[in-house]
Order: C-alpha cells, then sequence, then structure tokens
C-alpha cells in the first residue's frame, strides 16, 4: 500500500504501443521526481514487462500497475494472465472496473475472486466500485473487510466514465459524499475518485476531505494532460 497520498492511477486501456508508451513513462518521470504523491501507470497486458524493465532502468518512482487480472490462478484458461504472472512487475492492479462489467459481463463474485488471489500475490487491488449493491456485497466481505488496508478503494460512478474526449464528471461535492460513504464501510481505508477526472476539474476533486486521488482514464493517455492533473 502507497505511504503518500494523493495517489494517481493512469488507465491507459487499450491504448499505445511500445515506442509511445516508452516516450510516455519518460516524460510524466521528470514531473514525477519533484514530487511525494503517489503515481501509479497501468498500461495494456503486452507492455507489463517492457515497462518494469523501463521504469527500473531510469530507477522511476513510477509504480507499475496492470488494468486487470485473472480470477484463476492458473490453468488452461487461454487469453488470461494470472496474478502470480505478473506478481513480479506490478504492485497493483485495477479491478471490477465499470469496462469490464459493461463489456464483458464480469460480476461482483467475480471481483472478489481477483481481489482473493491479488492479495494472496502481494499486489494491491484498486477496487473500483460503482453502484450500492456492489458497495454493500464488497463490504459484507470478510476477506476484503480484513484487508481493507491492502487495498485501494475507487469510488468510479458508471455514467461518469470518460469516453472520446467526452466528460461526464460527477459533482465534485456529490463525488464527495460517495466516497465518504465508501470510507464509512472500509474503516481507514483509501478512496479514489474515478470518472472524467481531467486537468480542469481535478483540483477540485483533490480539495475534497474523503478523495485521496483519482483513477484517470481517457485523461491520462497525453502525458502533458496526466502532468497537469498530478501537479495540479
Amino acid at each position: 500500500m502507497p505511504k503518500n497520498l494523493p495517489i494517481f492511477v493512469a488507465n491507459l486501456k487499450a491504448n499505445k504501443n511500445w515506442p509511445n508508451l516508452n516516450s510516455y513513462l519518460e516524460k510524466v518521470l521528470q514531473s514525477a521526481l519533484n514530487l511525494d504523491s503517489t503515481i501509479i501507470v497501468c498500461p495494456s497486458a503486452p507492455f507489463l514487462i517492457s515497462s518494469a524493465q523501463k521504469l527500473k532502468d531510469i530507477n522511476s518512482p513510477i509504480s507499475l500497475g496492470a488494468q486487470d487480472v485473472s480470477k484463476f490462478e492458473e490453468g488452461p484458461f487461454t487469453g488470461e494472465y494470472s496474478a502470480t504472472q505478473i506478481k513480479d512487475y506490478c504492485s497493483y492492479s485495477i479491478v471490477g472496473h465499470s469496462e469490464r462489467k459493461k463489456y464483458f459481463s464480469e460480476n461482483t463474485g467475480d471481483v472478489i475472486a481477483k481481489v482473493e488471489l491479488l492479495i494472496k500475490s502481494q499486489i494491491t487491488p484498486v477496487l473500483c466500485i460503482g453502484s450500492e449493491d456492489e458497495l454493500e456485497e464488497y463490504s459484507n466481505n470478510e476477506l476484503i473487510q480484513k484487508s481493507v488496508s491492502d487495498i485501494i478503494f475507487v469510488h468510479e460512478p458508471p455514467g461518469a466514465i470518460s469516453s472520446q474526449k467526452d466528460y461526464h464528471p460527477q459533482n465534485p461535492d456529490e463525488a464527495n459524499i460517495k466516497a465518504g460513504e465508501v470510507k464509512e464501510k472500509f474503516k481507514g481505508g483509501v478512496i479514489l475518485y474515478g470518472g472524467s477526472v481531467n486537468n480542469k476539474n481535478a483540483k477540485e476533486f483533490l480539495s475534497k476531505e474523503n478523495i485521496d486521488g483519482a483513477l484517470i482514464g481517457q485523461a491520462s493517455l497525453n502525458p502533458e494532460d496526466f502532468i497537469a492533473i498530478i501537479t495540479a
């Protein structure tokens, strides 16, 4: 679990080839050197090993995360990659993102299985929570409650997820209230806001008492925009 707040997680989704990503990491590094915050970059799965080596070579304070992980520990699951396979490269992994539910029919049971395997592999889950029902189910789960200090929680309203430069952020005051509800369920937990965070609204979201950082999607793709957010 990171010690320095705020926490910024760049979810690059299915974007960038290796030359683009290589340049991106170098540019973000220049700003990361002067900050006390925690910066986590989550590239596509094919680039996790190359990114890990890159960050090691340049002695970067940037941490590496995966965008997802299998609900299976190992075995005949074509196309999957397990927590045990990425634990030598990644310190974090996003799980439960609304796009996984929307496009891949994931359910809370799948997500809980992933959280369990990540914790077993000593990888910090970045657990996205998009609805009251999910909040109730996760907060009633014994494993998750027992592991609050090892999980980063994300208040992620599905209607606020950005797409194609189209931003629909939640009202910051409402986001703060909702983040507070998550914080109440997970005493002592770290809570991020995820949903259309960009360089124009980041400062307002991060000024709220219940928001400890941001999960950033589309606005993290451009290194200059991402740098503007983390320096806000």
